[in-house]
């Protein structure tokens, strides 16, 4: 508005001031015919974020406008604000999103201006300009540092595993008894002291990328605190713990369960490398046994994106279960898996490792003669470990199509072994789970009421509990007829 007409309204005793001052009415700004200032005008052009607060400072000026000229200053106030935070974005590793449409529908205190003309809520853009931590955006957008499931929302059961970075707990949901998880924390200065940021990060996504499958761990929530890493996981509903403790406790396996555990193997093998997934880390203490005797696969922290075809020359696994061209480190792809496979199916046949390397403290240490096929083996299965430990790739077993074709395998449906209709264990007539995990269950039933708060500043606050399903309801598990 010019000032003739500021004078003329301002003259009328009938009518309001159409502009608070604060000032005398000397010193007070000229504005232009949108009703802003030059300083305002220049802030709008130049794009910058102190202009910006000081825009917002100053909104009551704009608050009689006429809608034309509150529709012209809005739309450029939301050109100002996506500007400003793309160069959050790039400067200071910001994460937060421009303002949406919906919320630039949204006027002056978050609800429609009478007249149907909007703008940009002040109040939504100046939270935007506070920057992220450096030791939380370190782990974004894996972790997220505000999310609606944290460590407060469940109570810790009982130690179920340690890693490298961390321990693994089975926690119960608050609010929800029957939501039982397995709750992996992992603390961000030993991940930072190993200079393993990129490799936790890239375990996430890839569990993630996998969604769900029945053989393989899902993961449902990651998030993160000032000092630590979560995350939700799905547990075996059961008492049997990991497959080296099955083992420990009642190996040898008879051939029967081999060769249902086998198909469970080669059915999760598959299905990663389906999904461009290169594991390197099969080994006994990376599989969960539930109470019918399935298995899950947990623990990613090897595993890498990898296009079938691709290949990889990174030396890395467990010694005892590392291919030859990992070893010699050569280029291998996704058939290493299978090799570690046919070690872990000896292993559990025969409670002896294929190749004299139980001592083995390096890779170049590693030893691949003097293979002999077990002699209690059957032909089928003698001839199926025999060709998965084949030092020569061209006679190896490297793909699913001709592992599924394999005798061992004759008369296998694989399709039921996915619906997990047969129990591996059910041949096992004294099987009623893992004895060390019972007694450890039993020994620590005193730490049902210790709740996750207490390992950590902030005080619970109630939510709204996300319900979601992860129980396998399948028929009831019967020994397979051969």
């Amino acid at each position: 508005m010019g000032n003739a007409q500021a004078r003329k309204r301002k003259a009328s005793d009938d009518e309001p001031e159409r502009f608070p001052m604060a000032e005398p009415r000397q010193k007070r700004r000229r504005l232009d015919s949108e009703g802003m200032s030059d300083e305002y005008r220049s802030a709008i052009d130049n794009g910058s974020i102190l202009s910006l607060q000081s825009i917002i400072s100053n909104t009551n000026t704009i608050a009689n406008d006429p809608p034309r000229k509150r529709k012209r200053l809005g739309d450029r106030l939301s050109k100002l604000f996506s500007f400003s935070t793309h160069k959050l974005d790039e400067g200071d590793q910001q994460h937060e999103e421009p303002i949406s449409s919906a919320s630039s529908e949204r006027g002056m205190h978050g609800n429609r201006v009478e007249d149907g003309t909007n703008f940009a809520s002040p109040a939504s853009v100046s939270r935007t300009v506070w920057p992220v931590p450096w030791l939380e955006s370190l782990f974004l957008p894996e972790f997220p540092n505000r999310n609606t499931v944290t460590e407060r929302n469940f109570v810790r059961m009982h130690e179920i595993g340690r890693g490298s970075f961390g321990r693994v707990y089975r926690v119960v949901a608050r609010k929800d008894s029957r939501g039982v998880y397995a709750l992996k924390v992992m603390e961000k200065s030993k991940i930072l002291s190993r200079n393993a940021v990129e490799q936790v990060k890239r375990e996430v996504k890839i569990q993630k990328h996998l969604g769900a499958y029945t053989f393989v761990a899902r993961l449902f929530f990651c998030w993160q605190n000032r000092g630590n890493l979560f995350c939700l996981q799905q547990i075996a509903d059961g008492p049997s713990g990991d497959l080296f403790t099955v083992w420990r406790d009642h190996g040898p396996f008879p051939e029967e369960t081999i060769r249902i555990l086998g198909a469970e193997f080669a059915c999760a093998i598959d299905y990663m490398h389906r999904n461009g997934i290169i594991y390197r880390d099969l080994k006994l203490e990376n599989v969960v046994i539930d109470g019918d005797g399935h298995i899950l696969i947990v623990d990613f922290g090897l595993a890498k994106e990898l296009r079938m075809g691709d290949k990889t020359s990174t030396i890395c696994g467990t010694l005892q279960y590392m291919a030859p061209e990992v070893a010699a480190g050569n280029g291998y792809g996704h058939w290493v898996d299978w090799w570690s496979l046919g070690v872990l199916l000896h292993i559990l046949f025969t409670n002896r490792y294929p190749y004299p390397n139980a001592d083995a403290g390096h890779h170049t240490e590693l030893v691949f003669v003097d293979y002999s096929t077990p002699p209690a083996a059957s032909k089928d299965l003698g001839n199926f470990l025999d060709r998965l430990l084949s030092g020569a790739l061209t006679r190896r077993l490297c793909y699913f199509e001709v592992i599924h074709a394999h005798e061992f395998f004759s008369g296998i449906d694989f399709q039921a072994i996915e619906q997990r209709r047969f129990s591996p264990l059910a041949y096992f007539p004294w099987f009623d789970g893992c004895v060390s995990c019972v007694s450890d269950r039993e020994s620590e039933s005193s730490d049902a009421d210790k709740s996750f708060e207490s390992m950590f500043e902030e005080q619970y606050q109630d939510f709204d509990y996300f319900n979601e399903a992860m129980a396998h309801f399948a028929p009831e598990c019967v020994p397979m007829q051969l």
